[in-house]
């Protein structure tokens, strides 16, 4: 059966809408619960009324008319078409895959635009690193931002990760030639200080010091536990928990600060709850596990057990759809933030509390 249309169809029958402890009857046949519904006329949330919603559709991001729509006064319009002048073109994502954030700055890396494009929520302008001689950028792939706005940058094609300022100026290359081959995901490691790539071709995770320069891996090539195929992704979380997607092993694995495997979840499948192509991978403050999936067009979430809770997207160009999904990201607000390639935006999303417990600051 396709995935695309399997997903969301056994999802109908085989998942609750409910989260957690909270009681929720199936959903009938006629209700797709993957796809986006509107709680208001404004509002897109899952899963649908009524139930308690988790996720809350917040905005999307493609270029800086996003942030401020374009001014052209009626006089200026009439003066453009006589001339024959369209609107001023402006640069806009053309494949994002990796994405971070940090306070007011959404960074997207786009393979196809070889650049970054740095989205400021605040100042409402777009800016892009990777335009110099030293910092260019080739196939950008990951992204991860320091609190400080130091930013970190993956490009698989010239197999290296570089590093800019907040500024957006070259700093350094973090690694030597032969330390990577086709690094992909990148985090940021709070709690220690380093640097963690996705290092895809060599099968491993590689650690960095935000100075430059290798200083250990966590896993190696295989199939095993501990073990990678491809690794396509990593996260952190609040407590030091490594987080590793791979799609050709359709699982995330779970290691501990110290590079220990923990655990895994996640086999092919079409159903919920089983992986088809897992690519980004972030963490909420609660723990919960955000597992972007580019063949079921969808973001499932899973607890630390890795029992799955809710998914969330479906195939489409709607907000709250998915075309190829890609990086997650999940920020210190519980934004949920997931790079939708094909769509070419940045969809943003809020994770919400339970009710039982103080709501997540909105953004």
């Amino acid at each position: 059966m396709n995935a695309r249309r399997a997903f969301p169809c056994l999802a109908m029958l085989a998942l609750l809408a409910g989260w957690m402890a909270i009681p929720v009857a199936p959903a009938s046949a006629g209700t797709a619960m993957a796809a986006p519904a509107a709680a208001s006329a404004t509002e897109i949330v899952f899963p649908p009324p009524p139930d308690e919603p988790r996720i809350r559709y917040l905005f999307s991001l493609s270029s800086v008319h996003d942030l401020k729509p374009p001014k052209r006064g009626f006089f200026r319009k009439v003066r453009d078409f006589l001339l024959g002048r369209g609107e001023e073109a402006v640069p806009t994502l053309l494949r994002p895959y990796g994405v971070a954030a940090s306070g007011n700055r959404v960074y997207a890396a786009d393979a196809d635009g070889q650049s970054v494009f740095v989205f400021d929520l605040k100042a409402l302008e777009v800016t892009r690193l990777g335009g110099t001689l030293e910092g260019r950028l080739v196939s950008p792939i990951g992204v991860a931002v320091t609190p400080g706005g130091t930013v970190f940058v993956a490009d698989s094609m010239q197999h290296v990760v570089k590093a800019f300022g907040p500024d957006g100026k070259f700093l350094r290359q973090l690694n030597k030639i032969g330390d990577l081959k086709r690094p992909s995901g990148v985090a940021w490691d709070a709690r220690r200080k380093r640097v963690l790539v996705a290092d895809t071709g060599n099968g491993r995770v590689a650690i960095f010091s935000p100075e430059g320069g290798m200083t250990g891996q966590i896993g190696k090539p295989g199939t095993g536990d501990g073990e990678m195929s491809m690794p396509a992704n990593v996260a952190v979380d609040r407590d030091g928990r490594i987080y590793v997607s791979d799609p050709i092993m359709c699982r995330a694995q779970v290691f501990t600060a110290d590079g220990k495997y923990l655990s895994q979840f996640g086999s092919q499948g079409d159903v919920p709850g089983y992986m088809g192509r897992p690519r980004g991978i972030g963490v909420d403050s609660d723990g919960n596990i955000y597992v972007a999936d580019a063949v079921f067009h969808a973001v499932q979430i899973f607890d630390r057990s890795g029992r799955l809770l809710l998914f969330f997207g479906a195939g489409g160009n709607v907000p709250g759809a998915f075309d190829l999904p890609a990086g997650v990201c999940v920020d210190d607000r519980d934004r949920v933030f997931v790079a939708d390639s094909l769509n070419r935006r940045i969809q943003v999303f809020q994770y919400l509390k339970p009710k039982t417990t103080h709501e997540a600051p909105r953004p």
